[in-house]
């Protein structure tokens, strides 16, 4: 547990969860105390969301959904393309239809 590094995804089920929820996430930084652990490294802060190696857990979307992830992919894909594609597809060096191919293609 690093200071500042590490954060927490709780995952509340159950009698009563509801409210602890909005107890927990309904503040600027929710974080929770932890007993036992030396000062610096007591406060563990909360997290709604965690990218991990390009996948993205999102509470409540646990096993039931995965419109998060598509949602978060099809972001970063327009993005992308947005940055580039008037560097590519505008490119008076690319010869004949590269730029239509290139346009078409199913990646």
């Amino acid at each position: 547990m690093a200071r500042n590094k590490t954060e927490a995804m709780l995952f509340l089920q159950g009698p009563g969860s509801r409210q602890l929820k909005r107890d927990l996430f309904n503040s600027e930084s929710p974080s929770i105390s932890v007993d036992e652990v030396l000062e610096a490294y007591s406060v563990l802060k909360l997290t709604g969301t965690y990218n991990l190696l390009g996948h993205r857990l999102q509470l409540g979307q646990l096993g039931d959904s995965i419109m998060g992830e598509i949602k978060a992919r099809s972001g970063q894909a327009s993005s992308v393309l947005r940055k580039y594609r008037r560097q590519v597809f505008q490119n008076p060096r690319l010869p004949g239809n590269t730029c239509f191919r290139l346009w078409s293609c199913p990646f």
